[in-house]
């Protein structure tokens, strides 16, 4: 049974706390905005041009982040570059210290925010790095590898100024909230099991930011982003990994089982306490075989899109979870969907899979505008940004000798 408990309104308003959910210009982390929704109102031409390539010696499974004229690209060489988006020649290199003969890599999205660019690595360690100059600021060690994309957003204060805080999981199956500034630990929640997903974040009913993770654990958790006290906790009985998108305090997400859910995250539990799944799921669309979806879903104001390991790409009515359309690969996907030109009438699907193929498909109807092979394997997700209207979509390849690949106009 669902018990409700009176909070106190803590923070700033949902408008000043987050981005919207289909910001334009800038990629700033994994999936675009805090939600993760993985949408923007930018335009890509139906059939870009390949714009630039840089090599990415050991592949790459982390999306890239675009903020004004600059890509910020992470492999698993243990090499962040910060790009010119025109050109894609490096502005500045920061990399991993080596352990041994190896550095450890980048699986972990950078995601920037105020002036400095975090991510995490296989060793445990989130890095925060000067954006304009790529010069060291702090670390903070986990205790196990980050896998987790970190989710740059803001709490109250005492004076009621914005403090800035960074989110994310790590297989030592604790969720951690730092302070942007100097890395100094706020607060840790332990699961039952590792952390893979990026965390996802929402305004709750009183106003005050929650994040949302789907754990290794079999559970979804929400907590208060100001104290780390848990406000939503669902056993969903199978594996996760992807990451939720957050919409109108509903979230989306795929599973292990090759379920997609809609779960309510907007009311509060007695914290610690389980919310029976019959309560929680607004629905859940079953799947046709057994397969997993490892990529995360994008969720625009009236449909829900995912890849999965079943070879197919399909849109879900996000009110009710059928079925609206689908597409069919030659290969299971990894690679999470970004969602372009959101409420322009002209809205576009692009995603990669273990097809070697860039993949762009009418979100109106799932038929295939355009595609490329990129002749290697695509887990990575699109990243899709740039000033001026100058729109570019930047996406990495699989190693060995991998490619980072920018197209545009």
């Amino acid at each position: 049974m669902r018990v409700l408990t009176a909070r106190l309104a803590a923070g700033l308003a949902a408008g000043c706390l987050l981005a919207a959910s289909a910001a334009g210009a800038d990629w700033p982390s994994f999936r675009g905005n805090p939600q993760l929704t993985g949408t923007t109102t930018d335009t890509l031409p139906d059939a870009p041009k390949l714009l630039w390539t840089a090599d990415a010696p050991d592949g790459v499974a982390a999306t890239a982040a675009i903020v004004g004229d600059r890509v910020y690209t992470a492999g698993l060489s243990g090499t962040l570059h910060c790009r010119d988006i025109k050109t894609g020649e490096p502005i500045w290199t920061y990399q991993t210290e080596e352990v041994g003969k190896f550095r450890p890599g980048f699986l972990s999205s950078p995601a920037v925010a105020d002036g400095r660019v975090y991510l995490g690595d296989e060793d445990g360690y989130l890095h925060a790095v000067d954006a304009a100059t790529g010069k060291p600021l702090w670390t903070f060690e986990t205790g196990a590898e980050i896998i987790s994309s970190p989710t740059p957003t803001t709490i109250p204060g005492e004076n009621g100024e914005a403090l800035p805080v960074v989110l994310f999981g790590s297989y030592d199956a604790k969720l951690y909230c730092l302070s942007a500034e100097d890395g100094q630990l706020r607060w840790e929640l332990e699961t039952q099991g590792r952390v893979h997903c990026t965390p996802a974040v929402m305004p709750g009913p009183d106003g005050a930011a929650r994040t949302f993770i789907a754990g290794c654990d079999e559970h979804l958790r929400g907590a208060e982003i100001a104290d780390g006290s848990v406000t939503l906790d669902v056993e969903i009985g199978t594996y996760l990994i992807a990451s939720p998108a957050a919409v109108d305090g509903t979230v989306y997400f795929g599973t292990y089982a090759g379920d997609v859910l809609a779960v309510d995250a907007s009311s509060e539990t007695v914290p610690g306490a389980d919310v029976p799944e019959a309560e929680a799921v607004v629905w859940r669309a079953e799947p046709d075989g057994q397969f997993e979806y490892k990529s995360s879903a994008a969720a625009t104001a009236d449909r829900v899109f995912v890849t999965g390991g079943d070879k197919v790409a399909k849109a879900l009515d996000r009110k009710t979870g059928q079925q609206v359309w689908e597409f069919l690969l030659r290969a299971a996907s990894e690679s999470s969907p970004v969602v372009t030109g959101v409420g322009t009438g002209n809205e576009r699907v692009w995603f990669g899979g273990g097809d070697r193929t860039l993949h762009c498909l009418n979100a109106a109807d799932g038929t295939e505008v355009w595609s490329q092979n990129l002749r290697k394997g695509i887990v990575a997700s699109p990243a899709v940004g740039g000033p001026d209207g100058a729109t570019v979509l930047v996406i990495g390849t699989e190693g060995p000798n991998g490619q980072w690949f920018c197209f545009g106009g």
